[in-house]
């Protein structure tokens, strides 16, 4: 196993647009410098003329178009107070653009030292982050790319967490069967994707997996990232288990290898609520 901290892309202060301004139904908008740098899109801070707080999220030229589409859709779809609320979606000179509210900052870039305060942010991650999941999944879809850079908080100046949303649906596709019909994101492959027959099908245990992942990166404060070999054996539910705390013990419940052991998002919250009780 090794850690390399979180891959979330840092701001660029220096990074700006080609285009700056658009003009969309009637709304102007002005891109600003590059919040986040993904493999098919960029975030740039952004303002419309009512001066809201947004963010644009510009997909690469060369990306597929279909990925722009199912994000959109799903955006649409999910409108839930917990998941990024998007204000426009549109195409214009040959870039594809979705318009996002801005909210606070990616959880894979939040640093706390004290052992009491991770495990306080732990906590109030997990009840947003289920409970997001818990929506999209009652609706039969998978999100299909939870990591700690798609999951924001907004911080008092202090660091307390006041609010919590995820964002990024260009993955999240419907669970149909036991085939997930669009490509997902491997940023820390799950056991059943290197063998499904012994593991079970890649669906939605794959995102309770990864917000375990996320939170256990909480407590111990770095992104664990391990080989092959490490998943398929069940290091990262031995790491949850080594805290020896009812917390970690939740965590590991999540971290199961074999898909059909892991919690369901709302049963996971209870675990993780009941612990904070400890």
């Amino acid at each position: 196993m090794r850690n390399i901290g979180t891959k979330v892309k840092q701001e660029d202060p220096e990074h700006f647009p080609e285009i700056r301004r658009l003009k969309h139904a009637g709304v102007n908008y002005k891109l600003n410098h590059q919040l986040a740098l993904g493999a098919s899109s960029t975030v740039f801070q952004a303002v419309d003329e009512w001066r809201n707080p947004l963010v644009v999220k510009r997909y690469h030229a060369d990306a597929d178009p279909s990925a722009w589409q199912n994000e959109v859709a799903n955006l649409l779809r999910f409108r839930h107070p917990l998941i990024t609320y998007m204000h426009a979606a549109f195409e214009q000179e040959g870039w594809r653009y979705i318009v996002l509210e801005q909210w606070g900052v990616a959880l894979g870039r939040v640093q706390v030292q004290k052992t009491l305060q991770r495990e306080q942010l732990c906590r109030f991650a997990a009840r947003g982050i289920l409970e997001a999941l818990h929506f999209i999944h009652r609706a039969g879809y998978v999100h299909g790319d939870m990591n700690p850079g798609n999951v924001l908080l907004k911080l008092t100046a202090a660091k307390s967490p006041v609010g919590i949303k995820l964002c990024d649906l260009a993955f999240s596709q419907p669970v149909q069967g036991t085939i997930l019909k669009r490509t997902i994101a491997t940023w820390n492959p799950v056991p059943e994707w290197y063998d499904p027959a012994a593991f079970g099908a890649v669906g939605q245990p794959m995102d309770i997996y990864h917000a375990a992942l996320g939170l256990l990166n909480v407590l111990l404060g770095e992104l664990p990232v391990f080989s092959k070999e490490e998943i398929v054996q069940g290091a990262p539910q031995r790491l949850a288990m080594d805290l020896g705390t009812q917390l970690g013990k939740a965590l590991a419940q999540a971290l199961a290898p074999k898909s059909c052991e892991r919690p369901a998002a709302v049963d996971l919250w209870r675990a993780i609520y009941k612990a904070g009780e400890h």
